[in-house]
């Protein structure tokens, strides 16, 4: 089984941070050329680290073979927008399973 598409794009999104961080890229521009992506979809990518860090604990849980449409990078994205106690509220109704993740996680508990 493979390990979600979204875990996937968050790992590659901590990745871009880190080299920006240490000096590795100087650019966004940089990155995109070195990934065959373009500098908006490197954006993109690096926007999903704006999660509430429990969405964020949550999605790196996802199991292999979870099926994409249930968390997709699109309703993240949608979150980002918002600030991190609105987007733990949201993803509480909109995706399966935070709820209960947050219930019997202490290290998030509201």
């Amino acid at each position: 089984m493979e390990v979600p598409r979204i875990v996937r794009l968050l790992e590659q999104a901590v990745q871009f941070q880190a080299q920006l961080a240490a000096g590795q890229a100087r650019f966004r521009a940089d990155i995109a050329a070195a990934n065959g992506l373009s500098a908006a979809r490197v954006s993109q990518l690096l926007a999903l680290l704006k999660l509430a860090p429990s969405l964020v604990a949550f999605i790196g849980l996802l199991p292999a073979g979870t099926p994409a449409r249930t968390i997709t990078e699109s309703a993240l994205r949608r979150l980002t927008r918002l600030p991190q106690r609105d987007q733990v509220s949201e993803a509480r109704r909109i995706f399966p399973g935070f709820a209960r993740f947050l219930a019997n996680s202490s290290a998030f508990a509201s």
